[in-house]
């Protein structure tokens, strides 16, 4: 998840990025019919990546500079790794200019995105941001708006998610430390997540994530802007499992019939899969509410019929 925190922010601040110095070029050089060219350069000085814009620029400078575009593409090393489509900028230039204020929209429609690195994978999604502030460093800190995304042929390469996940169970149940799972077979996943943003932060109210025989639910957040995550899941096993990581009874019974929350954290530059204490106790105690309420309910009715 760290990984997919570092990437979507590359996206945005490479987004913003690209229209900023589009903007700087832009004034510089705008009796030209089609600066594109001049972009590209600017983009490559800038930054290690080369950027393509395929489709003309529409652009509009009153009272607000308005830049919408498609097909730009994020090239390093000769390979294509992001893709935007349908690309929407609005920057309100005259605040900028009287009161040194930024304030920006940007929605993009579809982005495309290939991972190969730790973590493999090809991202897709859309996002629609606004935000303002006195820097550029303020207004990265202050990012509104909608985000969602979905990962395709996932793979967390030399981490082995189920022996987390048994792990984090086996240390809130006290159990042996469980060996890891047999690397025959492939922990492929697709991961599905959608929520708002709020000062920067990524408030993912929607996690889905699929496995080989696993689906894992769950809540988190992710702050765009220093990479933090915090997530708690559930991740249900199906009975294949039970015979492929030779899971015990009681190991399977808290991975099918009522899963063991686990809370995922990124320390230090690495993500921990530890037991989710706070829910395990919370979910305790709102069972315990239910079963004095049946209780006292029952108390009721059998007042009631005397």
């Amino acid at each position: 998840m760290k990984l997919i925190a570092n990437r979507v922010f590359k996206i945005i601040s490479l987004s913003f990025l690209s229209i900023l110095v589009f903007i700087l070029f832009l004034m510089m050089v705008a009796k030209f019919s089609d600066i594109r060219p001049l972009i590209s350069w600017g983009y490559k000085t800038f930054s290690n990546y080369q950027i393509q814009i395929q489709e003309p620029l529409d652009v509009s400078y009153f009272p607000d500079l308005k830049v919408s575009t498609k097909n730009i593409l994020l090239v390093n090393n000769k390979n294509s790794i992001l893709q935007l489509n349908n690309i929407d900028f609005q920057l309100k230039s005259k605040r900028l200019v009287t009161e040194g204020l930024f304030i920006v929209n940007l929605n993009i429609n579809k982005f495309e995105l290939d991972i190969k690195s730790n973590l493999s994978g090809n991202i897709t999604g859309q996002i629609d941001l606004n935000g303002q502030g006195n820097s550029w460093m303020e207004l990265k800190k202050n990012l509104y708006g909608n985000l969602s995304f979905i990962m395709d042929n996932g793979r967390w390469n030399d981490n082995d998610i189920w022996y987390n996940l048994r792990l984090a169970r086996s240390i809130y149940k006290r159990d042996e430390t469980p060996l890891p799972s047999n690397y025959e077979v492939m922990q492929e996943f697709t991961i599905n997540a959608s929520g708002s943003i709020k000062n920067s932060i990524f408030i993912n109210d929607a996690f889905k994530m699929t496995m080989p025989f696993t689906e894992i639910d769950g809540i988190g957040t992710i702050n765009l802007y220093n990479r933090e995550i915090d997530y708690s899941i559930e991740a249900f096993f199906q009975p294949q499992l039970k015979e492929i990581l030779n899971l015990s009874e009681a190991e399977y019974l808290d991975f099918s019939v009522d899963p063991v929350p686990v809370k995922i954290r990124n320390n230090i530059g690495n993500i921990t899969f530890r037991p989710d204490i706070e829910k395990i106790f919370r979910d305790e105690v709102e069972s315990n509410l239910l079963k004095h309420e049946d209780i006292f309910n029952d108390m009721i009715k059998m007042n009631l019929a005397q």
